[in-house]
């Protein structure tokens, strides 16, 4: 099932509905009506459960995951993406991976496993991991080498249990994160050696780490299994940076498109509108293009760059 990355495609980031009260359906719509092939889900997730008497760190925002959809909801989201001629490329999962072995981290492995069950039975080719740090739950840190071995470990089976059911998993880079540029994609990927581990280049996290997305991306050439695209004016810093339409912002999109074509890359292109969780300010929404324009944008400037 994870082999659509061997051919290109465009898929809208669900983020584009985030104030539209028709959330995934609205993106679906978007997505249909300008040409592209597929979605891409935030996965709701949910923290590890044991300390606590409730779920305290619900993550997500597309509401779609393993326990959050009924039978007649499920139903109804296949029909619409039959109808759409869509699929959704992949769903990304923010469970925790970086747990220390014990009760804490079975718990939390075994959501991930359900949420490799759910992509089986919606016929998603690819779940997301993003989002790992040396602090993986409150009170917990580890040292950055033991959390990349831990991580190294833990992606291991998990690509082991996914390979079966013909899921793949993806390896995102995030500011603040492990891993957080294109060597530590790199290294993982040499770690786990599992050979249905693909990398995401999602090129504005570098900025926001403080990197050249230039450089990083140079590293990954031949190596990009999906590319992420978003763009942003930047302003100095990651606090108070604005959104942009993909063609324009701090990133020049012309030259690593040029650069990733040139490369033979024909897989997986997530345009992401915005995401509500970074720390830009109060007043961001104002600034937005409207979401149907931006993806159009998008569409327009990517194929315009397709050899």
């Amino acid at each position: 099932m994870c082999s659509r990355e061997d051919v290109m495609e465009l898929s809208l980031y669900g983020s584009v509905s985030f104030r539209n009260p028709m959330g995934l359906f609205h993106t679906m719509r978007i997505a249909s009506e300008l040409g592209y092939q597929a979605i891409d889900v935030r996965g709701q997730s949910l923290d590890t459960v044991k300390v606590m008497p409730k779920n305290i760190n619900a993550v997500g925002y597309d509401m779609l995951g393993p326990g959050f959809l009924d039978e007649q909801g499920m139903k109804d989201l296949k029909k619409e993406l039959r109808l759409r001629k869509l699929h959704i490329s992949a769903i990304s999962c923010y469970n925790p991976l970086l747990l220390p072995e014990g009760e804490l981290a079975s718990i939390a492995y075994d959501k991930f496993k359900k949420m490799v069950d759910f992509c089986e039975v919606l016929e998603i080719p690819f779940v997301r991991l993003i989002g790992y740090s040396e602090k993986p739950y409150e009170g917990i840190t580890l040292e950055r080498n033991t959390a990349k071995r831990l991580l190294a470990e833990r992606i291991k089976a998990l690509c082991q249990y996914s390979a079966p059911k013909g899921i793949g998993v993806l390896l995102e880079n995030g500011e603040g994160c492990i891993p957080k540029d294109a060597q530590e994609q790199l290294d993982l990927s040499d770690r786990v050696d599992e050979p249905n581990l693909k990398i995401v280049c999602d090129v504005l996290n570098y900025a926001f780490e403080g990197l050249d997305p230039m450089k990083e991306v140079k590293c990954l050439l031949g190596h990009i299994g999906c590319l992420h695209v978003k763009n942003a004016c930047m302003n100095g810093g990651y606090r108070g940076f604005k959104w942009t339409v993909l063609s324009k912002g701090d990133v020049d999109y012309q030259k690593i498109l040029q650069q990733v074509f040139a490369s033979g890359f024909d897989g997986t292109i997530v345009c992401e509108y915005a995401n509500p969780f970074k720390g830009m300010g109060r007043d961001y929404w104002n600034d937005m293009p409207d979401p149907k324009s931006w993806a159009k944008d998008a569409r327009d400037f990517i194929t315009s760059m397709k050899p």
